[in-house]
């Protein structure tokens, strides 16, 4: 099922952005947010090296399957129409009550608040889509996502299978 179409204009760092849901013709501008990561801003979100976005990946990231996945994007506009400069998103196998988590956010715009407005939004999202749990593995190193996770109301737990990762765990309807 299509997800729902969401959308709502913030000011964040003074500037007007706009918090959407990510829909398929988003190709262009999902590719161009990737690729124009720091590669510590990548590897730090695909715990790997990756310098794009493989055909699938794509594939997968844009053609969402509500309730089960969802994305939202944070955007500005620019020459071309809008800049994409964030993605947060759910994904769960069908009929589960977890969902894991993914979120990326344009270097630039990190430490200003758009990671937290966007979190909020689609945890608020996964909530009325009936998901009850969110989770997220996490590089140990990734000390602004856990800092982020903490401050929405994550709890952090170690990995027995992996010493470089920590499991967020948190309800979906949790306040944080």
């Amino acid at each position: 099922m299509r997800p729902p179409d969401y959308r709502e204009q913030r000011i964040i760092a003074d500037l007007p952005v706009t918090l959407r849901t990510l829909r398929p013709e988003d190709r262009a501008i999902e590719e161009a947010f990737v690729r124009a990561l720091s590669p510590t801003s990548r590897y730090l979100r695909f715990h790997n090296a990756l310098p794009a976005l493989t055909p699938e990946m794509t594939e997968r990231f844009l053609n969402l399957d509500y309730p089960d996945q969802m994305a939202l994007i944070a955007s500005v506009p620019d020459d071309d129409g809008e800049r994409q400069i964030a993605v947060a998103r759910w994904a769960r196998a069908g009929g589960e009550i977890a969902a894991d988590l993914g979120i990326a956010v344009a270097d630039d715009w990190q430490g200003k608040g758009l990671g937290t407005a966007l979190l909020k939004r689609l945890l608020e999202l996964a909530a009325t889509a009936g998901i009850e749990q969110i989770t997220a593995n996490v590089l140990y190193e990734n000390q602004r996502m856990r800092a982020l996770a903490r401050d929405l109301g994550f709890h952090l737990a170690s990995r027995q299978d992996d010493p470089h990762t920590l499991l967020l765990i948190r309800s979906a309807g949790d306040h944080g």
